[in-house]
């Protein structure tokens, strides 16, 4: 069975939902639908969920010493939970 590219909202909700309490980073998920959305639709569509309440972001602190970004991570709430069902 072919999986449709266009829907790749609905295999990101899936996606969320599947890492459970762990989440998934922001750079796991730019990599894992990089061939379906931008990195910008990609944060869009999680930042519209946050909104909704249908995600969480946790901006994880970096070790003491280590530079760059801090690393984004997104996990889905029982509001997605109940969207996929």
């Amino acid at each position: 069975m072919a999986v449709d590219r266009t829907d790749w909202p609905g295999a990101l909700a899936h996606y969320l939902v599947k890492a459970g309490l762990q989440g998934k980073t922001q750079a796991d998920i730019v990599m894992r639908f990089r061939s379906w959305a931008s990195a910008a639709e990609l944060e869009n569509e999680l930042e519209a969920w946050q909104v909704e309440g249908k995600v969480q972001k946790f901006k994880l602190n970096r070790i003491k010493g280590r530079t760059g970004r801090p690393t984004v991570l997104w996990r889905a709430t029982t509001k997605m939970v109940e969207r996929i069902d």
